[in-house]
């Protein structure tokens, strides 16, 4: 279901994102540019989403499964380093070290608070795709953490910010 129009909408992100990485700007103006960057992607993606729908049931849960989680896992990883870094407290390294153990903590937190999702998608299921990842198939009791699938139901879906907020935590554990 990545049809080249998603295709070169990651390419760019990527591209951009790269660019901005070799940038002699401070770790702050990097994450802040590279937010705005991803948050452009997304609207691209939600624009032709609205526009083109999807051929199949198949096809809306790939995208929502793996194509949407690209982009709006690089967003939380930036947005998650400019929160990160404006709040790191400028002070000894036992003081820093001390600090970052506690947002690793939270990510452990993340991942504790939705373990039975976190099992599901590490072991590459479907038999849930469904329910997790179609559009108006919200159901609160699937998803207590975030209400995006009510707010923007035309292009967000009961788990693919669960998707995102695992592939980000992914990159910022590495």
């Amino acid at each position: 279901m990545s049809t080249p129009e998603y295709q070169k909408i990651i390419a760019d992100l990527d591209e951009k994102l790269a660019e901005l990485k070799s940038t002699r700007d401070n770790i702050l103006v990097q994450s802040e540019k590279a937010v705005a960057i991803c948050n452009l992607a997304l609207i691209q993606m939600r624009d032709l989403v609205i526009k083109n729908g999807f051929e199949n049931q198949q096809d809306e849960i790939e995208f929502f499964k793996k194509v949407k989680p690209k982009v709006y896992s690089q967003l939380i990883y930036h947005n998650q380093i400019f929160k990160i870094e404006s709040k790191r407290p400028n002070s000894s390294d036992k003081v820093q070290r001390k600090f970052l153990v506690g947002e690793l903590d939270k990510i452990q937190n993340f991942l504790n608070d939705n373990l039975e999702f976190y099992q599901y998608h590490r072991c590459n299921s479907n038999f849930l795709d469904d329910h997790y990842f179609m559009r108006g198939k919200g159901d609160i009791r699937l998803r207590l953490g975030s209400l995006d699938f009510l707010t923007d139901s035309l292009f967000c879906t009961n788990h693919d910010q669960t998707v995102a907020y695992i592939k980000a935590n992914d990159i910022f554990t590495i």
